[in-house]
């Protein structure tokens, strides 16, 4: 069991510093927009950091799924992966939550907000699928 851990170790530590990098790039503007001010009249999506923020927030939700799916797998069990599921998220919002806010006119808001209402179901979802997927894969005992 020692190996096993050791590779979900590895992938856990991975998936940590993409999220760091995130926040990081967004805190040096590497994203279009990412240090503007709101503009009034200025949908929704029509702003470069929004999107970017959005687009970036799925796909951490839909690999933190996947990961942590795969790591219930490997360590023999579906709570395995439900419980890095919710760790794996709450470290991940916390660490978005130094990413520049989100700028609509009047209003901010962390990135720590995408993430509680669009990442946390995308990634349960994303988690649910590859469990289900993965225990369907596996040999039927004879």
């Amino acid at each position: 069991m020692g190996n096993l851990d050791s590779r979900v170790t590895r992938v856990a530590a991975i998936y940590l510093v993409v999220v760091v990098l995130v926040v990081i790039a967004a805190q040096l503007g590497v994203f279009p927009g990412s240090l503007d001010r709101p503009v009034e009249g200025n949908g929704a999506f029509a702003h470069p950091y929004r999107l970017a923020m959005v687009g970036i927030v799925l796909l951490l939700a839909v690999g933190l799924g996947a990961l942590t799916a795969w790591t219930g797998d490997v360590l023999g069990g579906w709570h395995l992966g439900l419980a890095a599921l919710i760790v794996g998220g709450m470290v991940t919002g916390t660490i978005l939550a130094f990413a520049p806010s989100i700028l609509y006119p009047g209003d901010q808001y962390p990135v720590t907000f995408s993430w509680v209402m669009a990442g946390a179901p995308v990634g349960f979802a994303s988690w649910l699928a590859c469990t289900v997927a993965l225990r369907a894969a596996r040999p039927v005992a004879a």
